[in-house]
Protein backbone atom coordinates (compact mmCIF):
# COMPACT_ATOMS: atom_id res chain seq x y z
CA UNK A 1 0.00 0.00 0.00
CA UNK A 2 1.27 3.67 -1.15
CA UNK A 3 2.30 6.00 2.01
CA UNK A 4 -0.27 8.82 1.92
CA UNK A 5 1.55 11.79 -0.33
CA UNK A 6 1.26 15.46 1.99
CA UNK A 7 -0.71 17.14 -0.26
CA UNK A 8 -3.16 14.89 0.04
CA UNK A 9 -4.33 14.45 3.85
CA UNK A 10 -6.63 16.80 5.10
CA UNK A 11 -4.53 19.11 7.82
CA UNK A 12 -2.75 20.10 4.65
CA UNK A 13 -4.79 21.24 2.25
CA UNK A 14 -7.05 22.73 4.97
CA UNK A 15 -4.10 24.91 5.91
CA UNK A 16 -2.95 25.40 2.55
CA UNK A 17 -6.34 26.80 2.00
CA UNK A 18 -6.20 29.21 4.30
CA UNK A 19 -3.94 31.05 2.04
CA UNK A 20 -5.46 30.47 -1.29
CA UNK A 21 -7.21 33.88 -2.33
CA UNK A 22 -11.42 33.29 -2.53
CA UNK A 23 -11.52 33.22 -6.15
CA UNK A 24 -9.00 30.42 -6.84
CA UNK A 25 -9.83 27.89 -4.08
CA UNK A 26 -13.21 26.64 -6.81
CA UNK A 27 -10.09 25.89 -9.13
CA UNK A 28 -8.11 24.21 -6.97
CA UNK A 29 -10.89 22.12 -5.25
CA UNK A 30 -10.81 20.44 -9.02
CA UNK A 31 -7.57 19.11 -8.09
CA UNK A 32 -8.58 15.81 -6.39
CA UNK A 33 -10.99 13.96 -4.37
CA UNK A 34 -9.48 14.93 -1.23
CA UNK A 35 -8.64 18.60 -2.01
CA UNK A 36 -12.24 19.08 -2.56
CA UNK A 37 -13.13 17.43 0.19
CA UNK A 38 -10.84 19.80 2.38
CA UNK A 39 -11.90 23.05 0.10
CA UNK A 40 -15.47 22.81 0.08
CA UNK A 41 -15.91 24.50 3.64
CA UNK A 42 -13.86 27.24 2.50
CA UNK A 43 -15.54 27.88 -0.38
CA UNK A 44 -18.92 28.35 1.41
CA UNK A 45 -18.09 29.41 4.17
CA UNK A 46 -18.71 33.27 3.18
CA UNK A 47 -21.58 33.57 0.24
CA UNK A 48 -23.09 37.20 -1.22
CA UNK A 49 -26.58 37.05 -2.84
CA UNK A 50 -27.03 40.08 -5.11
CA UNK A 51 -29.35 40.21 -7.93
CA UNK A 52 -26.29 39.62 -10.28
CA UNK A 53 -24.95 36.93 -8.68
CA UNK A 54 -24.27 32.82 -10.49
CA UNK A 55 -25.14 30.60 -7.61
CA UNK A 56 -28.18 28.88 -7.66
CA UNK A 57 -30.53 28.42 -4.82
CA UNK A 58 -30.37 24.76 -5.42
CA UNK A 59 -26.43 24.66 -4.79
CA UNK A 60 -26.35 27.05 -1.76
CA UNK A 61 -29.06 24.88 0.14
CA UNK A 62 -27.57 21.56 -0.80
CA UNK A 63 -24.16 23.37 1.14
CA UNK A 64 -26.35 25.91 3.58
CA UNK A 65 -25.28 23.78 6.89
CA UNK A 66 -21.19 25.30 5.58
CA UNK A 67 -22.30 28.48 5.28
CA UNK A 68 -20.96 30.89 8.03
CA UNK A 69 -21.91 34.55 6.93
CA UNK A 70 -23.97 35.42 4.65
CA UNK A 71 -24.33 38.70 2.95
CA UNK A 72 -27.46 39.55 0.91
CA UNK A 73 -27.55 42.90 -1.43
CA UNK A 74 -30.85 43.48 -3.99
CA UNK A 75 -32.61 39.41 -3.59
CA UNK A 76 -32.96 37.90 -6.79
CA UNK A 77 -36.88 36.13 -5.70
CA UNK A 78 -38.41 35.54 -2.89
CA UNK A 79 -37.24 31.47 -2.66
CA UNK A 80 -33.58 33.34 -1.45
CA UNK A 81 -35.62 34.82 1.56
CA UNK A 82 -36.44 31.45 2.45
CA UNK A 83 -32.86 30.28 2.86
CA UNK A 84 -31.88 28.05 6.39
CA UNK A 85 -28.15 28.06 7.22
CA UNK A 86 -28.24 26.03 10.44
CA UNK A 87 -24.49 27.34 11.12
CA UNK A 88 -24.71 30.74 10.57
CA UNK A 89 -22.66 33.26 12.00
CA UNK A 90 -22.57 36.61 10.52
CA UNK A 91 -25.87 38.25 7.84
CA UNK A 92 -24.93 40.93 6.16
CA UNK A 93 -28.35 42.70 4.85
CA UNK A 94 -27.52 45.27 2.29
CA UNK A 95 -30.51 45.84 0.55
CA UNK A 96 -33.66 48.05 1.97
CA UNK A 97 -35.73 46.24 4.60
CA UNK A 98 -39.17 47.67 3.68
CA UNK A 99 -41.17 44.39 4.61
CA UNK A 100 -41.43 41.83 7.11
CA UNK A 101 -40.40 38.97 4.30
CA UNK A 102 -37.52 40.66 4.18
CA UNK A 103 -36.66 40.68 8.06
CA UNK A 104 -37.94 36.80 8.53
CA UNK A 105 -34.44 35.65 7.64
CA UNK A 106 -33.12 37.47 10.21
CA UNK A 107 -36.18 35.71 12.55
CA UNK A 108 -35.02 32.59 11.06
CA UNK A 109 -31.68 32.55 12.22
CA UNK A 110 -31.49 32.74 15.89
CA UNK A 111 -27.95 31.01 15.92
CA UNK A 112 -26.42 34.36 14.24
CA UNK A 113 -23.72 35.88 17.07
CA UNK A 114 -23.32 39.73 14.09
CA UNK A 115 -26.03 41.03 12.09
CA UNK A 116 -24.95 44.13 9.88
CA UNK A 117 -27.91 45.83 8.73
CA UNK A 118 -27.02 48.77 5.60
CA UNK A 119 -29.95 49.07 3.79
CA UNK A 120 -31.64 52.41 3.38
CA UNK A 121 -34.70 51.87 6.23
CA UNK A 122 -34.75 53.45 9.36
CA UNK A 123 -37.37 52.57 11.55
CA UNK A 124 -37.77 49.05 12.72
CA UNK A 125 -40.77 47.48 13.43
CA UNK A 126 -41.41 46.48 17.24
CA UNK A 127 -41.52 42.71 16.31
CA UNK A 128 -38.07 42.92 15.04
CA UNK A 129 -37.08 44.15 18.58
CA UNK A 130 -38.38 41.54 20.23
CA UNK A 131 -37.07 38.94 18.04
CA UNK A 132 -33.57 40.39 18.16
CA UNK A 133 -34.03 40.61 21.78
CA UNK A 134 -34.80 37.22 22.02
CA UNK A 135 -30.98 35.77 20.17
CA UNK A 136 -29.40 34.79 22.79
CA UNK A 137 -26.03 34.51 20.41
CA UNK A 138 -26.00 38.08 19.10
CA UNK A 139 -23.49 40.01 20.11
CA UNK A 140 -22.84 42.62 17.03
CA UNK A 141 -25.10 45.00 15.47
CA UNK A 142 -24.20 47.38 13.07
CA UNK A 143 -26.82 49.54 11.96
CA UNK A 144 -26.92 52.93 9.86
CA UNK A 145 -29.38 55.60 9.91
CA UNK A 146 -31.44 53.90 13.16
CA UNK A 147 -34.53 55.29 13.99
CA UNK A 148 -36.43 53.98 17.30
CA UNK A 149 -39.66 55.64 18.33
CA UNK A 150 -40.96 55.88 21.78
CA UNK A 151 -42.47 52.64 22.18
CA UNK A 152 -39.00 50.81 21.13
CA UNK A 153 -36.32 52.50 23.03
CA UNK A 154 -36.32 50.52 25.91
CA UNK A 155 -36.44 47.02 23.66
CA UNK A 156 -33.67 48.40 22.35
CA UNK A 157 -31.36 48.98 25.68
CA UNK A 158 -32.43 45.72 26.75
CA UNK A 159 -30.97 44.07 23.21
CA UNK A 160 -28.00 46.32 24.22
CA UNK A 161 -27.02 45.30 27.52
CA UNK A 162 -25.97 41.81 25.95
CA UNK A 163 -23.94 43.34 22.87
CA UNK A 164 -20.50 43.30 22.81
CA UNK A 165 -20.03 45.65 19.94
CA UNK A 166 -22.33 48.23 18.62
CA UNK A 167 -21.93 50.29 15.72
CA UNK A 168 -24.59 53.00 14.50
CA UNK A 169 -24.60 55.70 12.34
CA UNK A 170 -26.99 58.64 12.48
CA UNK A 171 -29.14 57.20 15.45
CA UNK A 172 -32.23 58.90 16.33
CA UNK A 173 -33.84 57.82 19.50
CA UNK A 174 -37.39 59.29 20.12
CA UNK A 175 -36.78 59.58 24.12
CA UNK A 176 -33.71 57.96 26.54
CA UNK A 177 -36.21 55.36 27.92
CA UNK A 178 -34.51 53.50 30.93
CA UNK A 179 -31.09 54.37 29.86
CA UNK A 180 -30.48 55.84 33.02
CA UNK A 181 -30.90 52.19 35.07
CA UNK A 182 -28.98 49.84 32.68
CA UNK A 183 -26.07 48.57 32.58
CA UNK A 184 -23.96 47.57 29.50
CA UNK A 185 -21.13 44.58 31.36
CA UNK A 186 -20.49 43.26 27.67
CA UNK A 187 -20.20 46.24 25.57
CA UNK A 188 -16.78 46.88 24.96
CA UNK A 189 -16.74 48.43 21.45
CA UNK A 190 -19.37 51.72 20.98
CA UNK A 191 -19.30 53.45 17.45
CA UNK A 192 -21.58 56.07 16.68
Amino acid sequence: MPSPQPLDLPEIISHIASYISEGSRPACARVSKAWYRALLPFIWKEIKLNGWGRLSLEAIQSHSNLVKTLEVDNIPTQDYLALRCPNLVVLRLKHSLRDEDSLEMIAEHPSISGLQLSGSMQRYPTWFWDKLIGFSNLKNLTAPFIKTGAEDIDKFWQLCTRLERLSLTRPYFARQGSLASMEFPHLWELSM
